[in-house]
């Protein structure tokens, strides 16, 4: 069973936690989810006692689907809470409030000295802990109370925030939040809240178009059946399976765009288009609504010839010289562990990145990618999910994966049994690729088994060195192969 609640480190006077004590994981009992939050919050950089530097957008689309299909069902909630002290704010994807609702006037000042107001986002990369950001992160129904708050800015009030889904597609369209002095929070507001939520899924799916919904039952039967990276596309959408999002960037998706609409022009069954990773085989399956009219195509992508780093090596004095920005933070221990990366990107040995939960493990195994062959493809597994990838399967890709030239991401490599755990380490210290920082004016050296990135195993099962980090914070180790 999961636990409820964690201790961290120091309590201050009265039982609130100092911003010192937040940041460096606090000795007070807190809930399990509210602990992930501060660490993602403090792994950021957030200063819980600074003034906060919010993004401020207020040029949002007033007629979106998410406002449309939201504003009657708040009007009616706001219209049965008026006159009490508690507020509704309603963030899109971006955890932007895009309206407020608010019951009593002294309220307002409350809510304006927390910047939680129209424009403003709320991501926990700015904010900390909050009723909008973490909902995001969470993808679940999250309440944060007072002192709950990683910032101190928000300390004064509670809230509680409940996904909105799309009911086509499952994608988090944004967040209904309802938020009240710290003092005031009732715990049935979970509850009133969820019912709201319901009531604007519903109003989304009569949003929703035809053609959408075709479009999403064709490509949920494509993915089922298709190993590689696909994607449904149409004017209102793109679907994408998790190879197709870990390695398309929007220019490739515009080209697979021109390329499917290529195709049904000409009634070919294939054409061969260059994307970022290299160059592919496109092949597209038409998709029609239940009346015959066009809903997007199914697009279905095999490689021919993948793109990595040739083989000439050229010492590189810093790994920042790759353009490549650190993930964002700044305390002590990130900056340890962001600088121990960039050492071990020079290296061409396979690595293991530990720690507990939401401490940033993929953002390093993806920033140690980008460092040592940002021109080869990345492909993420994750070893904990059966119905992505079971572990027969998972060794079979991550050896064609390997063998078309790219990296390869496993995710909670613990989950694996024993036998695929050698089998992965076999693949890894026997695949040659090239190390980092290569070119075809020295081929001297011979290839070397490539950096591949391990996230996720909190105990790793091969003999290790670990060189940087401390128990709550990631940690890097080059792993031995054998």
């Amino acid at each position: 069973m999961e636990p409820t609640s964690v201790t961290l480190g120091g309590r201050a006077s009265g039982g609130t936690a100092t911003p010192e004590a937040r940041r460096e994981s606090p000795q007070l009992s807190v809930r399990a989810e509210i602990a992930l939050s501060w660490r993602r919050s403090a792994a950021c950089g957030i200063a819980p006692d600074k003034k906060a530097e919010l993004p401020y957008d207020p040029d949002f689309d007033s007629d979106s689907r998410l406002l449309k299909a939201a504003t009657p069902v708040v009007e009616r909630l706001a219209s049965s809470l008026a006159d009490t002290s508690t507020s509704i704010l309603l963030a899109d994807r971006q955890a932007r409030i895009v309206r407020r609702w608010v019951g009593e006037k002294p309220l307002y000042s409350a809510l304006d000295n927390a910047y939680a107001a129209p424009g403003f986002a709320f991501a926990e990369e700015y904010a900390g802990t909050n009723g909008l950001g973490t909902v995001l992160e969470e993808a679940r129904t999250v309440a944060v109370r007072g002192e709950e708050h990683y910032a101190d800015f928000l300390r004064h009030l509670s809230c509680v925030g409940v996904p909105i889904h799309n009911p086509v597609t499952r994608a988090v369209e944004g967040v209904l939040d309802i938020t009240c002095l710290a003092d005031d929070y009732n715990p049935l507001i979970p509850a009133l809240l969820s019912e709201s939520v319901q009531h604007i899924e519903t109003r989304l799916s009569h949003l929703s178009s035809p053609a959408d919904v075709a479009l999403v039952e064709a490509f949920t039967r494509a993915r089922r059946l298709h190993r590689g990276a696909i994607l449904g596309l149409n004017p209102n959408m793109i679907l994408t399976n998790p190879i197709a999002s870990g390695n398309l960037t929007p220019q490739d998706q515009a080209v697979l765009w021109d390329a499917s609409t290529q195709l049904a022009r000409t009634q070919r069954s294939e054409v061969s288009v260059d994307l970022t990773h290299g160059r592919y085989r496109v092949r597209c399956q038409s998709v029609t609504t239940a009346s015959h009219d066009p809903a997007g195509v199914v697009v279905y992508l095999d490689p021919i010839r993948p793109r990595h780093l040739s083989t000439g090596y050229r010492p590189s004095a810093t790994p920042t010289g790759t353009g490549c920005t650190p993930p964002a933070g700044r305390s002590p221990q990130w900056r340890r562990v962001t600088t121990r990366i960039q050492e071990l990107a020079q290296l061409p040995d396979p690595v293991a990145i530990t720690g507990e939960p939401g401490t940033g493990k993929l953002y390093l195994a993806k920033y140690l990618h980008e460092l040592s062959s940002p021109a080869r493809g990345l492909r993420v597994f994750n070893a904990a999910d059966p119905t992505e990838t079971a572990p027969k399967d998972l060794i079979i890709r991550t050896n064609d994966t390997l063998g078309q030239g790219d990296n390869v991401i496993v995710r909670r490599i613990e989950y694996l049994p024993t036998q695929a755990q050698a089998q992965l380490r076999a693949l890894a210290a026997t695949s040659p690729i090239p190390p980092p920082h290569r070119q075809p004016d020295d081929s001297s050296s011979p290839p070397k088994p490539r950096p591949t990135p391990m996230s996720g195993s909190n105990k790793p099962s091969h003999p290790t060195r670990t060189t940087c980090g401390c128990r709550r914070w990631p940690s890097t180790s080059r792993t031995s192969p054998t």
